[in-house]
């Protein structure tokens, strides 16, 4: 595999990729075999369809998959060995790929760039950490309780500050009632 990468913008890495005849034939030949002993075809027990009629047949969608897997592939093996790490899905500009050559293909990712930061050893903060005080703390606390406070039904009239749940029986919508509403219901305080 040739790789050569370039930097168009502090964020972007242009990838241009280059994959040996070799790998590609022994990629797609590999898929080829594994198709051929899983495909059943009329005439032919399992497993024992010639090679060159799995090729005729399915030899164009084998090849996509088989290029579609070395892109893949590649891509991610590139961004270890150069130790780029995409920050999106690459994008794909240009593929050229033949049956019996070289496949070649460009891919556009975004990085983070690289960001310095100088001069802030200079700067004169201190940090004044608030104290805390009883009132502070029970404040908290009821937060708390408030946030995670279970509701039981109970038998009596609703008081105030009760939590309620209304239901409408009927909803009418000028004039008419909706039968194709299901009882809304609201949660309320009573006050």
């Amino acid at each position: 595999m040739k790789v050569k990468i370039s930097e168009p913008e502090s964020w972007k890495r242009v990838f241009e990729i280059e994959v040996p005849k070799e790998d590609v034939d022994g990629l797609y030949n590999e898929k080829i075999n594994t198709y051929k002993k899983k495909l059943s075809l009329p005439g032919f027990r399992p497993g024992k369809i010639p090679v060159s009629l799995v090729k005729t047949r399915f030899g164009k969608g084998v090849f996509a998959e088989t290029v579609e897997d070395l892109i893949q592939k590649n891509f991610e093996s590139a961004c270890k060995e150069h130790n780029i790490t995409p920050v999106s899905k690459g994008k794909i500009d240009t593929i050229k790929a033949d049956e019996g050559a070289d496949v070649s293909f460009t891919i556009e990712a975004e990085v983070d760039p690289e960001i310095t930061i100088d001069g802030y050893e200079k700067l004169k903060i201190k940090a004044s950490p608030k104290k805390i005080k009883d009132d502070d703390v029970e404040r908290a606390l009821e937060d708390l309780r408030e946030r995670n406070a279970q509701f039981i039904d109970v038998d009596r009239q609703a008081k105030k500050g009760d939590a309620v749940t209304i239901e409408y029986v009927k909803v009418i919508v000028d004039g008419q009632e909706r039968k194709d509403f299901k009882n809304p219901t609201y949660p309320l305080e009573a006050w």
